[in-house]
């Protein structure tokens, strides 16, 4: 909750800027069964500078997904120089933030070298698979907070956010028409039968 405060008070002070960032849910597998482990990883594409902090809503179905475990990726934080990183779990709103402590330029510049340019992962979130149906995972709000190099640090309040399929048990296939049409004919035809009679 304090770090959601951070964040409003920072979208304040910092620059908005246009371009628009995107966060991408991926799964670990196309199909589960009842009882698996059911792993989505948050990553961040379409980069436009020093990452140094992101929030984000993660909504889900809580009668086909229990929440497990979050973890956070390595690429926002230094041994030197910790993050604030935490998660809450309300229904099926999983809130999670990590904000990088780092502020003089040696700092950038480390998590700089460490912070792979185009795209990397924020965090690995981890469900029970409860029942059979499709639940999807849908990214509510989502910031990143940038601090490029001799500017001010700014946020990007207008980051795509990604949805995600979960598939538990097999699919439900539809009758087609015609194969329904030839299913209940027979008993169309006996009771045709039985009505001239």
């Amino acid at each position: 909750m304090m770090f959601k405060t951070l964040f409003a008070a920072a979208a304040l002070l910092f620059s908005l800027q246009s371009q628009a960032t995107i966060i991408n849910i991926q799964l670990d597998q196309n199909q589960y069964e009842v009882g698996d482990t059911v792993t989505a990883e948050l990553w961040l594409s379409d980069i436009q500078d020093l990452v140094t902090g992101f929030d984000a809503s993660l909504l889900f179905n809580t009668q086909l997904l229990q929440l497990q475990n979050v973890s956070f990726g390595d690429f926002l934080s230094i041994p030197a120089v910790g993050s604030d990183r935490d998660f809450f779990a309300n229904g099926g709103q999983l809130d999670l933030w990590e904000l990088y402590f780092g502020f003089s330029t040696e700092d950038m510049a480390d998590l700089r070298a460490v912070q792979p340019g185009n795209n990397f992962r924020l965090a690995s979130i981890s469900f029970t698979a409860l029942k059979n149906g499709l639940a999807k995972l849908q990214l509510g709000s989502a910031n990143v907070v940038y601090e490029p190099v001799g500017n001010m640090p700014y946020l990007d309040m207008e980051v795509r956010a990604d949805q995600a399929l979960v598939q538990i048990g097999d699919q439900v296939t539809a009758v087609s028409a015609p194969t329904t049409a030839w299913l209940v004919l027979p008993a169309l035809l006996l009771m045709l039968r039985l009505r001239r009679r």
